[in-house]
């Protein structure tokens, strides 16, 4: 009768350790993407109900900004300008339609309101359109830089773009760009200097100093910002 219950119990026991074991498909978010039209081509967006997406357009770009939903603060900022370019007299170049330089950009804002810094990552493609048919032909150019004031630097920037099928010409682009956000912060009193640690340390800033007492920090957030383009 002892040695049954003991197996019930270990029973129970191991019952009760697989049900506090959360599953794999539960503790991974799946984070799903919208396609969203700018002027030529689509942006591809996460998809949240707790963000709104607020579009915008004029002739030459379009722009569409990512609020969160709860506390209304500018999230994401994706924008598109083209440029149409005059077309070249030559005998093999394609003359019928026409060729643009499509700048396209994601802007994403870090840091504590009121003291946050906007990064973009900016991708440059020379684009050709007749009709409804459209490719694009190369990427002119990528780079990622903070852009607005506020003594902000970005350190060990890398950005990546390519061609979504593999080559040129193409109707995609991936691109990345990874760095760190970096802002050295100096206060008055120590006051001031606990409310701006923990402030910083809120938006997910990393901190680092050499003597507390000299109430002063640096503020450290390494990021990623990616652009995934189609034209269909």
């Amino acid at each position: 009768m002892l040695k049954i219950k003991e197996r019930v119990l270990s029973a129970l026991l191991a019952l009760c350790f697989v049900l506090s074991i959360p599953s794999q498909a539960s503790a991974e978010e799946v984070v799903s993407t919208q396609k969203v039209k700018l002027k030529l081509t689509y942006v591809d967006i996460p998809f949240s109900e707790s963000v709104n997406l607020v579009r915008s357009e004029t002739i030459n770009s379009a722009k569409v900004e990512v609020f969160d939903t709860k506390t209304g603060e500018l999230l994401n900022t994706y924008r598109e300008t083209i440029e149409k370019q005059q077309k070249k007299s030559n005998i093999n170049s394609i003359t019928s339609g026409d060729y643009y330089i499509v700048t396209t950009t994601n802007d994403r804002t870090d840091g504590p309101s009121g003291t946050q810094a906007v990064t973009r990552l900016t991708v440059k493609m020379n684009v050709y359109s007749s009709g409804g048919f459209r490719q694009i032909n190369s990427i002119e150019s990528k780079t990622m830089a903070v852009v607005n004031s506020g003594s902000f630097t970005l350190e060990s920037v890398d950005t990546v773009a390519i061609s979504a099928t593999g080559s040129f010409p193409t109707t995609g682009i991936r691109a990345n760009g990874t760095g760190v956000i970096t802002k050295k912060m100096t206060f008055t009193s120590l006051w001031e200097f606990s409310a701006g640690l923990s402030a910083w340390k809120m938006a997910e800033f990393n901190i680092t100093y050499q003597d507390s007492t000299a109430k002063e920090f640096y503020a450290r957030k390494p990021i990623s910002v990616s652009l995934n383009y189609s034209l269909y």
